[in-house]
């Protein structure tokens, strides 16, 4: 089981490669301010090489960026030590079309998440969730929240991981899936 031991720094992360990195650059304005006011606040990025390559690139600003090059280690370490796990998307037919995988291992880790709202966000995370950021607008406010109130995060990530373990295990998704093919094979009598 993963233990989770958070940086003593208020420390974001996001896992994603080139193709979903457009969604984190969309949150920049937002993570800069919220950078400016709260003391120490760190953006952790673990990418692939293109994704870093471009994160290199970028002029710096008052948000510190911690880049590691994905690997079960680093992502591990990252799931492991971060405050809030980010997940944001664009309004697109495809980003909507996504599995929420990394959604998903923010909340099999016991992080709490922010997560744009609409497509499988709307599925995994409850609908009052504090986690769910309904406009581009509203990601500093709901990161500032979180960052602010370490129980909220605590019971958030204790909130994920359960319903992680309800939903998701694969132990879970056997049962449904059998109960599909039970359910199917009972039509086609």
């Amino acid at each position: 089981a993963l233990t989770l031991r958070p940086s003593p720094e208020p420390t974001l992360l996001w896992i994603g490669s080139r193709s979903t990195r457009p969604y984190l650059d969309a949150l920049r304005p937002a993570l800069e301010e919220l950078a400016a006011e709260v003391p120490g606040l760190t953006l952790r990025v673990i990418a692939d090489a293109g994704a870093i390559a471009d994160e290199r690139a970028r002029a710096p600003g008052a948000l510190r960026v911690d880049i590691r090059r994905w690997s079960e280690t680093e992502a591990a370490r990252g799931l492991s030590e971060a405050w809030l796990g980010l997940m944001p998307l664009g309004a697109t037919a495809w980003s909507r079309g996504k599995s929420g995988y990394k959604l998903l291992q923010y909340m099999a880790a016991g992080l709490p998440a922010l997560a744009t709202a609409g497509g499988v966000a709307d599925e995994l995370l409850p609908a009052n969730s504090p986690g769910l950021v309904r406009d581009p607008e509203g990601w500093g406010a709901a990161a500032r929240r979180l960052l602010a109130d370490q129980d909220l995060r605590r019971r958030e990530g204790l909130a994920n991981r359960r319903r992680v373990e309800q939903r998701y295990t694969p132990e879970r998704i056997a049962e449904r899936w059998l109960a599909a093919l039970s359910e199917s094979g009972q039509r086609a009598r």
